[in-house]
């Protein structure tokens, strides 16, 4: 049902969320889809949920900092090269989003602009389904999905090419792992969940711990400490993988469209 009072959807979505907290899922044979924190339910949600509150604090994003630098120089670099030309900009920040998420999620320092045929690149806008790149299928197999669930989980229909996802998987996998072994560090998405891995917070904990910003404190979800460990009903390596590459859907698009429209108005408005 629709919820058209104002106080009342305040009341569900802010107050009360953590008793309203589940959403329509989209059930499949992929460990790594079944994994994602939006197909989550109930007290597997809030473990999951909850160590995610403590990955993306103001402090913890600030050390990913020195990547999207880097990012933003090659960027810098590409459009004073093309001074006078007209250019693309959804395309362009698509490129600079890219190498950002590929950068701080994925551990991979690519260069889209010197190289937009680059295996990871192709495969992202494969997964997203990007206009040229995906599926001509992709809204049909989503819609039955969403509509009938059982039916598709049958059949193994899936909205996500399973090769790509797996292709993004071993590449988490392997720098995990890699890193276990080296005790190297590149302070990225990989690096600060496996440090929230290593850290099992109770409620009365996730109460005392400091917080940068009001929004930060409202945004923390504290764990019941009836709620099992996230460890103990999910693989180190399926957390990892799920949240990295649900960090990447979740993010780019967004950004990339932002980033479009913010260069859209400066061009018009140079003044600003």
């Amino acid at each position: 049902f629709n919820v058209y009072d104002e106080e009342l959807a305040k009341q569900i979505l802010i107050k009360d969320f953590t008793h309203f907290m589940d959403r329509r899922s989209m059930d499949s044979n992929h460990e790594i889809m079944n994994a994602f924190l939006t197909n989550l339910k109930g007290e597997e949600w809030k473990s999951v949920r909850s160590l995610m509150s403590g990955v993306f604090t103001s402090g913890k994003l600030k050390r990913m900092v020195p990547h999207l630098v880097q990012v933003g120089a090659n960027f810098e670099q590409h459009i004073a090269g093309k001074v006078g030309e007209e250019l693309n900009m959804k395309e362009v920040g698509g490129q600079l989003t890219l190498d950002a998420i590929a950068s701080s999620g994925f551990g991979i320092a690519t260069n889209s602009f010197d190289d937009p045929d680059n295996v990871f690149r192709i495969n992202a806008l494969k997964m997203i389904n990007a206009p040229g790149y995906g599926s001509k299928f992709a809204m049909a197999k989503l819609s039955m999905m969403f509509l009938l669930p059982r039916i598709s989980k049958y059949f193994g229909i899936s909205f996500i090419d399973l090769k790509i996802l797996d292709y993004f998987s071993n590449i988490v996998r392997q720098a995990y792992r890699q890193r276990q072994d080296s005790k190297e560090r590149r302070n990225d998405i990989i690096d600060i969940i496996t440090d929230e891995l290593a850290k099992k917070k109770s409620a009365s904990e996730t109460q005392q711990e400091s917080f940068e910003s009001e929004f930060e404190k409202d945004a923390a979800l504290a764990p019941d400490d009836n709620i099992k460990d996230v460890q103990e009903q999910y693989d180190i390596e399926v957390i990892l993988i799920s949240n990295a590459v649900l960090f990447f859907f979740a993010g780019f698009d967004t950004t990339s469209t932002g980033i479009a429209l913010c260069c859209h108005f400066l061009s018009h408005q140079p003044e600003a």
